[in-house]
């Protein structure tokens, strides 16, 4: 068998000739790391006593008394209590379960039932008629919980789908949780949107991943589908770094009768782990709950990854969850999945996922709802500059910038930034990429280390990798910033920054001095084209080309030729010729040498002008650049997005775009003047009055 999402096993066979011995060996390096963990825990001592009082072995006895935890194995306890946390000491509650490798979420985890409850039958799953119907063959519908079709014709079976109805928060089977629909059940899925009435659809695993299949595509790219007596046809599709939402429009052929559907089609949840950040999760189920706030009926969210278990009750463990935080201040994970179990088999299938879920309400508490209204910016913007009610020597500002900013610079993630070779290749040593998205040139033949670059992949509102963020080259790099912007065929540069700027080089001349000049980085030609000059831009033109050398094939040449030829060129004759490609630089000169710009509409115009520019040349990625490549890169790179949401969302959330950024580069928006001059310009860009700026329309990059 083969393992899919987080333990479900299906019940077909790869035919990949290499499956077998992966699979094999990470079963085996699996299974030794699990027992010298479970000896390791099982013989060391528990040195705390009174402070395990809220998880107690033995049973779901509601009693308060405080147990110490001695010799607590994972595989030890069976059930345990685990009391709710109030919101208050959630922070202090997951430090604590998080010591000696998170010993006791394992415990907690592994006390979670996981076999099918006394007396539930699945009857139906397990039907003859039925069973080419499940993805996998241990993922299965209870009975009891079941979601039943309508029979079709006297069928056997045909009342039949893969799916569950599971409670929210005090309401009850608000949720459909379901597999990902195969070929074979498509119809079925669609026909159970239309019997139970759904609106919303919550998709949070891709059609294939790792070359497997997780879900059979059941919505047209374009058009209209058929599926059974249904006709799905696809409406509008809006695409986020994260997610995409596509608008459907659901009728029975041959009727008049139409229904819109909402499918959120979350794309940033790798399979066997976890997103990165809490943060896109959250939004997701922000948005989705603002859809459907008024809407107040049972089952109306459809919710499925692969298997519709692991990340499908993550998803609904933790919008119960936000819930109970509103009205109860307080969480209480363990029994939520306790009780839900009941209802459909192993939902939060991992461990990972059960850590994943105190995360991402840990990052709900202390950072809450920070999205804003186009309409409330202004007020909100004069409100930050009021006093703090938690340190009145502090504004609000200066309190949000500094949660902003609580993400501690981790060196472990830099390991290829501070390999020595690099070293000399760092303008600023502390303003280094993260190895998660560190920019990798191709390397230089017999050149260690010439794959480095300080430059990082950005993540933007439509898509991943939308821009660069770099340091302005120093002249040992120049030619590596050359063959970046080679590799990435980008056709937009940004410039936020002076060659110097209080007698100290900020950026190395990359560019030539006089039009048509040309340089010679490497095997790359930089020739200035043209530049002008434009409020407080220089726009210069710029063409790079790389020679591309071609072998030639000759026929009816005779050995005497070839030798001659091979002691003048190699081993066959070659040839020259040149791949161009023309590149726009908006170098921005109104950024002044301390502080920030007295306005925010031109750094905004420029904003404008970078996506028209790169998205006539197609879907890659814009560099931005000012010395260190974090301070002013990152309030391009803010507003940027931040712009983007305004237009699509009439939302704006500057708090976590800059936490966002801060997590892809370090010290992104460096200071308070900075994070400030984002709500300045956003403010002012609501409030002009000018048809130039109210007409921004950010380009598909």
């Amino acid at each position: 068998m083969v393992y899919y999402e987080d333990g479900a096993f299906s019940p077909v066979v790869s035919t990949s000739p290499n499956v077998g011995g992966i699979v094999g060996g990470i079963f085996a390096a699996i299974i030794i790391i699990a027992l010298v963990a479970v000896a390791f825990l099982y013989l060391r001592k528990d040195s705390e006593t009174e402070s395990h009082g809220q998880l107690m072995p033995n049973g779901r006895d509601q009693t308060n008394g405080s147990v110490p935890m001695v010799n607590l194995g994972i595989d030890e306890v069976d059930e345990m209590i685990v009391k709710p946390i109030p919101l208050q000491n959630l922070e202090k509650e997951i430090r604590r379960k998080s010591q000696e490798e998170r010993r006791i979420f394992w415990a907690e985890y592994k006390a979670l039932p996981n076999k099918t409850p006394a007396m539930v039958t699945v009857n139906a799953s397990n039907h003859p008629a039925n069973k080419e119907k499940n993805r996998y063959i241990n993922i299965i519908a209870y009975d009891h919980t079941r979601v039943k079709l309508r029979t079709i014709d006297s069928i056997e079976g045909s009342d039949y789908i893969n799916a569950s109805y599971v409670n929210g928060y005090e309401s009850p089977d608000k949720f459909i949780a379901a597999q990902g629909p195969k070929e074979n059940t498509v119809d079925d899925f669609w026909r159970m949107i239309w019997e139970q009435n759904c609106s919303t659809i919550v998709m949070l695993t891709k059609c294939v991943e790792d070359g497997r299949d997780k879900c059979f595509q059941y919505w047209p790219s374009k058009g209209t589908m058929k599926c059974g007596k249904l006709l799905v046809t696809m409406d509008n599709v809006q695409h986020t770094a994260e997610y995409v939402i596509r608008s459907l429009v659901l009728q029975e052929d041959g009727k008049d009768n139409q229904r819109s559907i909402t499918q959120f089609h979350f794309l940033g949840w790798p399979d066997h782990g976890q997103p990165d950040y809490p943060y896109p999760m959250l939004c997701l189920i922000k948005r989705v709950r603002h859809l459907t706030s008024k809407i107040n009926k049972r089952a109306n969210i459809v919710v499925h990854c692969s298997a519709g278990v692991g990340r499908t009750g993550t998803y609904i463990v933790i919008d119960a969850m936000m819930d109970m935080m509103k009205r109860e201040k307080m969480v209480d994970i363990y029994n939520f999945i306790y009780e839900i179990r009941q209802q459909r088999n192993t939902l939060v299938q991992s461990f990972i996922q059960y850590f994943f879920i105190h995360m991402a309400l840990l990052e709900e508490y202390m950072f809450g709802h920070t999205d804003i209204s186009v309409q409330a910016v202004p007020e909100y913007y004069a409100n930050l500059g009021k006093a703090s009610k938690v340190d009145e020597h502090l504004s609000n500002l200066e309190m949000e910038f500094r949660r902003a900013a609580r993400l501690p610079v981790n060196k472990v993630e830099q390991k290829f930034a501070n390999v020595e070779a690099n070293k000399e290749k760092n303008r600023i040593g502390h303003i280094l990429p993260y190895d998660k998205n560190v920019v990798k040139l191709e390397r230089l033949i017999g050149v260690e280390y010439s794959d480095y670059i300080n430059a990082s992949y950005i993540t933007g509102y439509q898509r991943k990798e939308m821009y660069i963020a770099t340091q302005g080259p120093l002249t040992n790099t120049i030619g590596d910033f050359w063959r970046m912007v080679w590799a990435s065929e980008t056709s937009t540069i940004v410039m936020l920054t002076e060659i110097s700027q209080r007698g100290q080089e900020m950026c190395a001349q990359y560019w030539p001095e006089e039009d048509g000049e040309e340089v010679q980085h490497g095997d790359i030609t930089v020739k200035l084209e043209g530049e002008e000059d434009e409020d407080v831009f220089t726009i210069r033109n710029i063409s790079i080309s790389q020679s591309q050398v071609s072998q030639l094939i000759y026929d009816n040449v005779d050995n005497e030729e070839n030798e001659e030829t091979e002691a003048l060129y190699g081993n066959v004759p070659k040839t020259t010729t040149k791949d161009v490609r023309y590149i726009r630089q908006f170098h921005y000169r109104g950024w002044p040498e301390v502080g920030v710009p007295e306005s925010g509409l031109d750094l905004i115009k420029l904003v404008n002008k970078a996506h028209l520019h790169q998205s006539e040349h197609g879907s890659h990625p814009i560099v931005v650049h000012c010395s260190a490549g974090a301070g002013r890169t990152g309030v391009f790179l803010a507003l940027s997005i931040l712009m983007e949401r305004m237009e699509k969302e009439t939302m704006v959330d500057v708090f976590q775009t800059v936490r966002s950024l801060r997590q892809q580069r370090p010290h992104m928006v460096q200071d308070l003047a900075q994070y400030k001059f984002c709500y300045s310009a956003l403010t002012e860009y609501i409030q002009d009055q000018s048809t130039e700026y109210q007409n921004f329309v950010p380009r598909e990059v």
